[in-house]
C-alpha cells in the first residue's frame, strides 16, 4: 500500500509541478556545448535596440527597459575585460524573465567561456556514470577513503568519481589529477545546498553525465552489482531522483535541529529550520541517485532559484523540493543495497 501512495503522490505533484514548463519554457531542456563571444556580443548589442512597446500593468515595472540596462552593463563589463561582473550582470538579466530564451541563452554561452578549461577537462575525465562525494577541504582526505571503496566499479571505467568542494571564487575548477571540482561558494554546512546544486549543474553543463550517485564521506560501496543495477534502472525520459523516500505528514514536520552544532555561522546553528520545506524528500544520509534529466533541472535550479538555495540548510529537502516542483519524479529505492556507512566517523 505505501509504495502505491508514494506512486500516485509522485503522478499527482509532477501534473500540479508540470504546469509551468510548456511550452513557453522549452529553452533550458538542451544546452549548447560551445558558446561564441561574438554572437553573445550581437545578441546584447540587439538586446540594446529593443523598442517593442509593452501593455500597461498597475505597479509593474518596465520590463523591457530592465532588460536593455542589463543588457547594457553585460556588454559594458565584456568591454573592459571584467568577466565577474559580466556574468554576475548576465546572470541578473536573466533571472527577469524565465520566458526569455536569448537572456538565458547569453547567461549560459559566458559560464561556458568563463569556465572553458575546468569544462574541457571534466568532459575528457568523466562520461556516462559519475559518483559524486560531496566533501569540504578539511574532508577530503575522508572523501578519498570512500573513493577507495568504489574501485570494483571505478577500475573497468564504467563509473567515474569527483569530489566536490567549494571556494569562495567566482569560476568553476576540475582537476584531472585529484578528480576534485571546485564550486563558486562557501565550503560550509549551511551552504551544503547551494555547493551540492551547483555540482550537478556544472556536471548538466558539461554534457557528458547519465547518472550520478551522490555519496558523503562516511559511505562505502556495499555492492557494485547493485549500483550497475539501480544506475540501468535510471534510465527514464523523466527527470527521477531514486533513493530512500521520507514522507512526513504535515508541511514543516521535517527535521528542524538537524544542522545544531553543524554550521560556522553559530547564529544560524542555533536557530531552528523554519522553512516549509517539504513533506517528501529523498534522505541525503543514505546516498541518491540522479539521472540525466534530474541534472538539467538542477541546471535549470542553479540559475533561477538561487535565493532559495542559499535559505535552506538541507541539500537533500533542497533537491528533492525543486525536483518535484518542476515536475521530476521520487522514487524510493533501498540504498542499503548499494551502500553501507562507516559507524563513529
Amino acid at each position: 500500500m505505501s509504495g502505491i501512495k508514494h506512486f500516485l503522490n509522485s503522478v499527482f505533484m509532477a501534473m500540479l509541478a508540470t504546469r509551468h514548463a510548456e511550452p513557453w519554457l522549452a529553452h533550458w531542456k538542451q544546452l549548447p556545448a560551445e558558446a561564441n563571444l561574438s554572437r553573445i556580443v550581437q545578441q546584447l548589442e540587439g538586446m540594446l535596440t529593443t523598442t517593442e512597446t509593452e501593455v500597461e500593468i498597475k505597479g509593474h515595472p518596465k520590463s523591457n527597459a530592465i532588460r536593455r540596462d542589463a543588457a547594457a552593463v553585460t556588454l559594458a563589463h565584456l568591454r573592459k575585460g571584467n568577466r565577474e561582473a559580466a556574468l554576475e550582470s548576465a546572470h541578473r538579466c536573466a533571472t527577469c524573465d524565465m520566458r526569455d530564451g536569448e537572456a538565458f541563452e547569453i547567461y549560459v554561452g559566458l559560464l561556458l567561456l568563463f569556465n572553458k578549461n575546468a569544462i574541457e577537462s571534466l568532459r575528457s575525465a568523466v562520461k556516462g556514470r559519475v559518483v559524486v562525494h560531496v566533501s569540504c577541504l578539511p574532508r577530503v582526505g575522508r572523501a578519498m577513503e570512500s573513493c577507495k571503496s568504489f574501485v570494483a566499479c571505478t577500475s573497468d571505467g564504467s563509473f567515474a568519481q569527483i569530489i566536490v568542494i567549494a571556494n569562495e571564487q567566482p569560476w568553476f575548477d576540475f582537476s584531472a589529477d585529484s578528480m576534485v571540482l571546485t564550486v563558486p561558494g562557501a565550503d560550509s554546512y549551511e551552504a551544503l545546498p547551494r555547493k551540492v546544486v551547483a555540482a550537478f549543474a556544472f556536471l548538466a553543463l558539461c554534457g557528458t553525465v547519465e547518472f550520478a550517485l551522490k555519496v558523503d564521506d562516511d559511505h562505502r560501496l556495499a555492492s557494485a552489482a547493485s549500483l550497475q543495477l539501480a544506475a540501468t534502472g535510471m534510465k527514464s525520459s523523466r527527470a527521477t531522483q531514486s533513493g530512500v523516500l521520507l514522507d512526513f505528514p504535515a508541511l514543516g514536520s521535517s527535521p528542524r535541529v538537524w544542522h545544531f552544532g553543524k554550521t560556522t555561522d553559530q547564529a544560524r546553528g542555533a536557530r531552528p529550520y523554519t522553512l516549509p520545506g517539504t513533506t517528501r524528500f529523498l534522505c541525503g544520509g543514505n546516498g541518491y541517485m540522479l539521472n540525466g534529466k534530474a541534472l538539467l533541472l538542477m541546471f535549470w535550479s542553479y540559475v533561477y532559484f538561487p535565493d532559495y538555495l542559499d535559505a535552506n540548510l538541507y541539500e537533500d529537502v533542497t533537491v528533492s523540493d525543486l525536483l518535484e516542483r518542476q515536475g521530476g519524479r521520487l522514487v524510493h529505492f533501498d540504498m542499503n543495497s548499494v551502500l553501507t556507512t562507516v559507524g563513529g566517523y
